[in-house]
């Protein structure tokens, strides 16, 4: 590790951490324009609340705006957990820096997903730091983008959940983000927050099931049929594709085909509910199965089974508007439909 005097005081980093190293060693504090941007958004009498404070070097400096305030830190990742301990003690800071080892290290607004690779999935694989070779690191966040076909990070869902202990979770609407980030916190474990660049519908919870269940992974959304429960196909879905599977639920309905929608928020939380749970939300007798997410559909067949039909992504996108490509992709109600369509048919030989 190195460590570095600068006007705010010692920073100690990791010596791969080159990009915010050479910015002390040139005498320049990393951010330092950034942050002081965003001091005339912030009440010195009030106390500040960071998500992902790394090794504490923008703490360190928001500590400085405050008037007998405090600035409570997340941060998950054990490494720079002990190095932000470490900044906090060396400055003298424990009454003004609250670090908490916990949180969200991954947000999706003005990010791309595509970035985690940068940061080893965005700081879960401790090895990537353990390591101190000169490795270019620096944090990236995830988010789907639309600035071109590489850009569009159509394994990265399937390569976060295949992280041990690390609970992926893409909510529906607002709904869910709530329900589910207050369960994130409560858990206080590594979890990676997905949620979308564009606009989304907030479901209509006087229609459709509230989100509290979000807390269980996945939960039904809209039965197939309301009084009996029966349905003749399960339409799974996370994200923003849950509201397509509602639009071809209403389409399939018309064509006297009962079709369950069931959105799965988390894989991890669903997994860890008991048998019961997992056979009242999909019943292992109802065969007939459709996935739907714009990624690879690699976590999804040992859900949708041997009869089921993934509407995924198996490539890279294009250039072009989310509204287009999710058309010409096949993410649209009436594809959902026609998967649907297929799949009872399969299922019943």
């Amino acid at each position: 590790m190195d460590t570095y005097a600068t006007k705010y005081g010692l920073v100690t980093l990791l010596k791969n951490e080159i990009y915010i190293g050479s910015a002390f060693r040139s005498g320049i504090y990393w951010d330092e324009d950034t942050l002081l941007k965003l001091k005339r958004f912030i009440n010195p009498n009030q106390n500040i609340l960071e998500i992902g404070g790394h090794c504490g070097t923008s703490s360190i400096v928001y500590s400085s705006f405050l008037n007998n305030k405090q600035v409570f830190v997340y941060e998950p990742q054990s490494v720079m957990y002990d190095i932000l301990l470490q900044n906090i003690r060396q400055n003298n800071l424990q009454d003004k820096i609250i670090p908490n080892k916990l949180g969200v290290f991954c947000y999706e607004g003005t990010c791309k997903m595509n970035n985690i690779d940068l940061d080893g999935g965005g700081g879960v694989v401790s090895q990537r730091y353990t390591a101190e070779s000169h490795l270019a690191c620096n944090f990236g966040g995830i988010g789907l983008g639309e600035d071109g076909p590489t850009h569009q990070p159509v394994e990265h869902l399937a390569a976060l959940r295949a992280i041990p202990g690390l609970d992926l979770v893409r909510p529906a609407d607002a709904n869910e983000v709530s329900i589910c980030w207050k369960n994130i916190i409560e858990r206080a474990k590594p979890a990676g927050l997905v949620l979308s660049r564009q606009n989304l519908p907030v479901l209509d919870r006087n229609k459709y099931a509230a989100a509290t269940s979000a807390v269980k992974g996945a939960y039904v959304v809209a039965y197939g049929d309301e009084l009996s429960k029966q349905c003749d196909v399960l339409l799974i879905a996370t994200g923003s594709e849950v509201s397509i599977a509602l639009q071809a639920r209403e389409i399939l309905a018309e064509k006297n085909v009962k079709a369950r929608v069931i959105s799965i928020p988390c894989f991890e939380w669903f997994f860890e509910q008991s048998p019961a749970y997992q056979e009242e939300v999909m019943p292992r007798k109802i065969k007939a199965r459709v996935s739907i997410e714009a990624g690879v559909s690699q976590p999804w067949h040992k859900i949708i089974g041997d009869y089921g039909i993934a509407i995924s992504l198996e490539h890279f996108g294009a250039s072009a508007g989310a509204s287009l490509l999710f058309k010409e992709f096949g993410f649209t109600a009436e594809n959902v439909v026609a998967a649907a369509t297929e799949s009872i048919k399969r299922a019943n030989g």
